[in-house]
């Protein structure tokens, strides 16, 4: 029943409303009417007493009173100009202004005894017509306002108690949705379709650079550089063909977008996802955050941990290998020779054995950084195993170089180790294999300077040796050693 007499209010206003648009619209053009044709008829009696009297002095020839006539006439407030001329051309009298705006003109045939004698013009000011025509808008106008206002008031006190209701189930549905936003531990953003911000809910204040700017209005991108497959989001939302060729906005959905940032000078990674909403006659996009930045250090350090070694930090044998064939690459692009050094530490279990675990790890670490400082940094160096490393230098222009290297290497490690209050003496031995020389696939080149280096040990150890290919059934001859 309060529905049907709401519907029946809204239609009788809508009615009244329409009523009096048509009632003022009448009454203006009634009003508008009346002044132009009592202005016209004004106009048309000037006419016909200069009509009436000219005939009879044009006949007489009474011109003198004829001009006086015309003279008189412009002399009236709203004649501007007269003019009166014969048809035989004898008579052409002007008087008064002809060249005046907002002015009316009216002309009338002079006849006399029925005889056709010429014409009177006459010229009007018109400037108080238009001012009493912009005046009856303005009253219709402000009728029309008047009456709007009466109805309008009438509506608000019939409706005001349902208008309040309204602005507080309004207000209680806009507290229940920010207690919801807030209760999530995720970043929650309303935005627009071009990308403002409308709401964000409290898990993204610890994320803004200024916790007390406020970040409505201003775009999201200026907090977070989000990335959706590699194109900026920003560039998404300004051109929605990118998003969905055949769809507008209305139907979009964004998934996997990225921004990787630093927020309070810590790096952070956040995985977005995006949901349309239909906002009355506009869409509207939910932005939720999710903060993934230790789930990521963590598969960044497994990474990490799938290619190094965890003891020394090196590379371990799968990226040894990944480097092996980027090296291969090269010198199928360019030519660029390269080397596999293959290395073993002498006296190296010994130590491990008498002073320990501790003292074999600080050796292990130690050979390492020896070998990063006296290699180049587009070299490799690796550990394979236990007491074993690789080397892998590239560009390397004859196996001259190589052997450069493996002696600095050899004489570096054979230096005295400072552990604790002892000092620890140990050698290394140095199988290389050089690419094309020896050119095969990967493993066997691995194998090569593994099998260069076990000649080394055999002879002697503590030194270096290139692979030949009567090994391993002959002795090699080309075997340096370091006392």
């Amino acid at each position: 029943m309060k529905n049907l007499t709401s519907h029946f209010v809204l239609y009788l206003c809508t009615i009244l409303l329409l009523v009096v648009g048509a009632t003022n619209y009448w009454l203006y053009q009634n009003n508008t009417s009346q002044l132009k044709s009592a202005f016209d008829s004004t106009a048309h009696n000037h006419l016909d007493d200069i009509t009436n009297l000219s005939g009879y002095y044009i006949s007489h020839y009474e011109y003198e009173l004829l001009t006086k006539l015309l003279n008189d006439t412009t002399k009236r407030e709203d004649i501007i100009h007269a003019s009166i001329k014969t048809i035989s051309g004898d008579i052409n009298i002007e008087t008064g202004q002809s060249s005046v705006t907002n002015v009316r003109q009216y002309s009338k045939i002079i006849t006399y005894n029925n005889e056709h004698l010429g014409t009177v013009n006459l010229i009007l000011d018109d400037s108080q017509l238009k001012h009493d025509l912009n005046q009856a808008l303005i009253n219709n106008i402000l009728l029309t306002l008047f009456t709007v206002l009466i109805i309008g008031t009438l509506v608000i006190i019939f409706f005001r108690s349902r208008i309040m209701q309204a602005m507080k189930q309004a207000n209680t549905e806009k507290e229940f949705f920010s207690v919801v936003m807030d209760s999530t531990g995720s970043m929650v953003i309303v935005l627009e379709e071009n990308g403002q911000i409308v709401l964000a809910n409290n898990a993204c204040q610890r994320y803004f650079p200024d916790n007390n700017m406020p970040a409505t209005g201003r775009f999201l991108w200026e907090f977070f550089p989000i990335y959706c497959e590699g194109i900026p989001l920003k560039n998404l939302l300004k051109d929605n063909k990118k998003l969905a060729p055949a769809l507008d906005i209305a139907h979009l959905k964004i998934h996997n977008c990225i921004s990787n940032c630093e927020i309070n000078h810590e790096k952070t990674i956040i995985e977005w996802s995006f949901n349309v909403i239909h906002d009355d006659s506009r869409n509207r996009l939910i932005a939720t955050g999710v903060d993934e930045t230790l789930q990521y250090m963590e598969c960044e350090k497994l990474s990490y941990l799938a290619l190094h070694d965890s003891l020394t930090g090196l590379p371990n044998r799968s990226l040894f290998i990944d480097r092996l064939e980027a090296a291969l690459a090269q010198y199928n692009r360019n030519d660029s020779a390269f080397c596999v050094l293959y290395l073993d530490l002498d006296k190296f279990k010994p130590i491990n054995d008498t002073h320990g675990h501790e003292a074999g790890d600080f050796i292990l670490k130690s050979v390492s950084e020896i070998l990063l400082i006296n290699l180049r940094a587009i070299d490799t160096v690796a550990r394979l195993g236990g007491d074993e490393f690789g080397i892998i230098l590239t560009n390397i222009k004859s196996r001259d170089n190589a052997a450069i290297v493996a002696q600095k290497c050899i004489t570096a490690i054979s230096q005295p180790f400072n552990y604790l209050t002892q000092q620890l003496q140990l050698g290394v031995s140095i199988g290389i294999a050089y690419y094309p020389d020896h050119k095969c696939d990967l493993p066997q080149l691995i194998n090569h300077a593994d099998a260069a280096m076990y000649k080394v040990k055999q002879s002697g150890r503590n030194g270096y040796c290139f692979f030949e290919d009567s090994m391993p059934d002959e002795m090699p001859i080309s075997i340096n050693k370091s006392i």
